[in-house]
């Protein structure tokens, strides 16, 4: 992982940290300094707070390298939705959210330069 961040898993099972678990894990990463806001303005701020927060989570995964649709749907169902607050919120930077379209609905999603 980049920027010194440390992996973190739900039930440790006796891992020592940064150690991977299994698929069945819960794994998350210590909340991201970036704020990424929802794009719809109609999010009430309760929803605002729990979308930022996996808006973080997908950007810090994507941030180490390129994920699949199954894979960002683990962190947010409505995964999607969250890649368009990241296009929103990376093209600041003249970055955005590419997806690549994969066979049998696999897709791969990965930070670019514009």
């Amino acid at each position: 992982m980049d920027g010194g961040q440390r992996l973190l898993f739900g039930d440790d099972g006796g891992r020592e940290e940064g150690e991977r678990a299994d698929t069945q894990s819960t794994r998350r990463t210590e909340p991201t300094a970036t704020v990424v806001e929802p794009v719809d303005p109609n999010v009430v701020e309760s929803d605002r707070v729990r979308l930022r927060g996996q808006s973080g989570r997908i950007l810090d995964r994507l941030r180490s390298g390129p994920a699949t649709n199954s894979e960002l749907a683990r962190i947010s169902l409505k995964y999607t939705s969250r890649i368009s607050d990241l296009r929103k919120h990376l093209e600041r930077s003249g970055m955005t959210v590419e997806c690549d379209r994969g066979t049998d609905g696999l897709n791969t999603y990965r930070i670019v330069r514009r």
